[in-house]
């Protein structure tokens, strides 16, 4: 069962689309076995912060729900706490998710990691 969240994030999910490319902005795409899609996310930095990030999913509510948290986490703090965060991190931000879509959170992590490594150190 989904909380509500979860469900508020997966009903209007926050920050969905593509960031155009340019200096700073990193892309990073992801699939998790245990998401049904994959997960694509932008992170724009500038000076050292995620100044916005954007996502777009293939995935299942979990997913929608997963990147959609992840971006209103990272926004506005610096690169290394972006980096820091976990699949637990969202998580809690959306207050858990069904065992089986833990993939989903673990999915979004990992593009956003590809995303923070190829925007560098901007």
């Amino acid at each position: 069962m989904y909380s509500l969240k979860a469900m508020e994030h997966f009903l209007s999910p926050r920050n969905a689309g593509r960031l155009e490319p340019g200096q700073g902005v990193g892309h990073g795409e992801a699939l998790d076995p245990q998401c049904c899609g994959k997960c694509a996310l932008d992170v724009r930095l500038v000076d050292g912060r995620v100044d916005e990030s954007r996502f777009v999913t293939e995935g299942c509510s979990g997913a929608i729900a997963a990147c959609s948290a992840l971006t209103t986490l990272v926004e506005g703090t610096t690169r290394q706490a972006a980096a820091s965060l976990d699949a637990a991190a969202i998580l809690q931000a959306i207050d858990g998710l069904p065992d089986e879509k833990h993939g989903c959170a673990r999915q979004a992590i990992a593009a956003l990691r590809a995303a923070l490594d190829e925007a560098g150190g901007a």
